[in-house]
């Protein structure tokens, strides 16, 4: 993904809003310069549990639209399959 600054940033901040795959308070930032290291996904889960951040948006912004998106995945593969494998025996 590029770095995306100013206008840019707001024009796609409000995009995620509308389409609804913005996590809750997203905007509200919770990393500094200082923060931006190889482990910054450890900071980020410590500083959120200082922050005594809501559990919903903790897990989204720690993978829940990850988990996600592999559960609809991976729903869509078995249906697949399941049919693959019912046309087969049928044969």
């Amino acid at each position: 993904m590029e770095h995306v600054a100013g206008e840019d940033f707001k024009k796609m901040e409000d995009y995620r809003h509308k389409t609804g795959v913005a996590a809750p308070e997203e905007d509200r930032r919770c990393m500094s310069k200082a923060m931006n290291t190889p482990r910054r996904i450890e900071d980020h889960r410590r500083c959120a549990a200082q922050a005594r951040l809501f559990r919903a948006r903790a897990e989204k912004v720690m993978g829940a639209n990850f988990v996600g998106v592999l559960g609809q995945f991976w729903s869509l593969v078995r249906r697949v399959l399941g049919l693959v494998f019912a046309t087969a025996a049928s044969i």
